[in-house]
């Protein structure tokens, strides 16, 4: 009695044993079987499904070393499947539970893809994806990228006032990026573009020929420093154009003082725009006219 007892007391101790054994060999096969079926179906170009089975897999297994890449993919599936909404959920959704992973960049730039392609079609999405993105990812090489394409795309719909705060966080934000000089002459641009030219807004003129000049030392291509001086001198003519006009009313009005503060004004600020030398000849007529009457 006493031996059989004995056997059944090693019996459900080995069983016991096994099956502690048997759990962790268990998951693990199960695991590997979950991502393989997303994979087959990946391969199979059974877009939405796979991305189904990814999402399954890095929530159901979040501390398998894959459960990041499957999130991954899980956006990756989405936007071959041309559910991009979905795809850029689940790109979010990576930052969320995988904060560190090594696809956060690349999931950045599927967003700048996507975003590229909704403005052209829906503004309100692709501005929003961009967004997100810097929302999510500040400081970033894409948040920069992500800045620039608002700036650029504002810009092209004259929306100059938005266009310029998109591109100075560029210069704010992400200093050191590549794109910091072309977003800084976006900018400038933005200024000039925002001159009243009636009322010479002179607010606007100055930032932009302040930002411009700036620029002469920029690490720009030699096609944007051309177009930096182009509009530079144009600046540079407006200003003083503006100060010609003020000092051609004070003349009207015989009002000598104020006329030849404007006057030399433009001699001295504005010395290579096409007004510098009726400005010169005016105020030495002036000093003529004043000694002759003295």
């Amino acid at each position: 009695m006493m031996a059989f007892r004995s056997t059944v007391f090693l019996c459900a101790l080995a069983a016991l044993a096994g099956g502690c054994r048997a759990g962790p060999s268990a998951a693990f096969v199960d695991a590997d079987a979950r991502f393989d079926r997303a994979a087959r179906l990946k391969r199979q170009g059974r877009h939405v499904k796979a991305a189904e089975a990814f999402a399954s897999f890095a929530d159901q297994f979040e501390h398998d070393t894959r459960a990041d890449y499957a999130q991954y993919l899980c956006g990756e599936e989405y936007r071959l499947a041309g559910r991009v909404e979905q795809a850029v959920a689940a790109y979010d959704r990576l930052f969320e539970k995988f904060p560190q992973s090594r696809y956060l960049t690349r999931a950045n730039q599927r967003c700048l893809e996507i975003a590229a392609t909704a403005l052209k079609s829906d503004e309100a999405a692709g501005v929003e994806y961009l967004e997100q993105l810097i929302s999510r990812s500040p400081f970033s090489e894409e948040s920069a990228r992500a800045h620039k394409m608002l700036g650029d795309h504002f810009y092209g719909l004259k929306r100059f006032g938005e266009a310029r705060l998109e591109y100075d966080a560029v210069a704010t934000e992400t200093p050191e990026s590549p794109l910091a000089p072309q977003a800084a002459l976006g900018a400038a641009l933005c200024e000039y573009r925002q001159i009243d030219r009636p009322a010479r807004n002179m607010a606007h003129l100055v930032s932009a020929r302040r930002r411009l000049l700036r620029l002469r030392t920029a690490p720009l291509t030699a096609s944007e420093m051309a177009l930096v001086d182009r509009y530079l001198a144009e600046v540079i003519n407006l200003g003083a154009e503006r100060q010609m006009l003020m000092a051609q009313f004070h003349l009207k009005q015989g009002q000598l003082e104020p006329a030849l503060r404007y006057l030399r004004d433009i001699v001295e600020n504005y010395p290579k725009s096409r007004y510098y030398q009726a400005a010169a000849d005016l105020i030495l007529y002036m000093r003529q006219q004043s000694r002759e009457v003295q």
